[in-house]
């Protein structure tokens, strides 16, 4: 789904929650930035963007499970009527392997939805987003991408859920690693498949899915190791082809 997402961008967000902190609301203006590396690409002063969530089932300490619901919506104004998506295999190592290409279009809507569940030392989520681009002469272009993410802790720590964002956080190990103490940490295995189709008509952006399992060592609150291998195939767009890949990440956050 990250062709969809625009990556780093000026503008002005507007983001709060109620009392009981079980929904959560953004909604921004944002025009262009400096990268273009990643994600929606196009040139555009006119992009808003809005997020609402809803905490159907709060969870707890007490093994009561959650339940995560979400929707999204953006409308992408293009002056100089030039849209264009594309998007690397899962890793920032990859070949970008999906691209639509410089498509002529006034302008883009992308709606999604989302929905998480976690319970003990599992969690599931998914998104889907589909997005259509208003074309200046031909039809209009529609394209999707979805992914579904399990994980499951082999450690027993529940997945933290942050309710003034309305997302899941990382993990909290029990018995972190420690100089002088025999923690474990906390240990996690999580199996990703995603689904990406930019082919509309004339437009081989190119279809595709990616299977990713990985394994995530959490030392401590803010170190964590990541090993993951994914497969991507893909068909109908610039690269065709079978994509293997093994990446390694070591993550402090502070």
């Amino acid at each position: 789904i990250d062709a969809f997402v625009p990556s780093a961008k000026v503008g002005v967000l507007m983001a709060n929650r109620n009392a009981a902190q079980d929904v959560t609301w953004g909604f921004g203006w944002f025009a262009d930035g400096t990268n273009t590396e990643t994600g929606e690409k196009n040139s555009s002063l006119t992009r808003v963007s809005g997020r609402l969530t809803w905490l159907a089932l709060p969870g707890g300490e007490d093994e009561v499970p959650l339940l995560h619901l979400g929707a999204y919506g953006s409308y992408m104004y293009s002056a100089n009527q030039h849209i264009r998506y594309d998007s690397r295999a899962e890793s920032n190592w990859a070949p970008k392997l999906f691209d639509t290409g410089v498509i002529n279009g006034r302008g883009s809507i992308v709606l999604g939805n989302e929905v998480a569940a976690a319970h003990d030392a599992w969690s599931l989520q998914g998104e889907l987003l589909v997005a259509r681009v208003r074309a200046v002469t031909r039809g209009d272009a529609d394209f999707a991408g979805a992914y579904v993410l399990g994980t499951w802790s082999l450690t027993g720590e529940p997945r933290p859920y942050d309710r003034t964002k309305g997302c899941f956080a990382a993990a909290i190990p029990q018995r972190p690693v420690a100089f002088g103490r025999r923690g474990p940490g906390a240990w996690e295995v999580a199996l990703r498949l995603s689904y990406l189709d930019l082919v509309d008509g004339a437009v081989r952006g190119g279809r595709g899915v990616e299977l990713m399992p990985g394994l995530n060592w959490y030392l401590t609150r803010s170190l964590r190791l990541q090993l993951e291998y994914g497969y991507t195939h893909v068909q109908d767009g610039p690269q065709n082809g079978n994509l293997h890949l093994v990446q390694a990440r070591l993550d402090v956050s502070l």
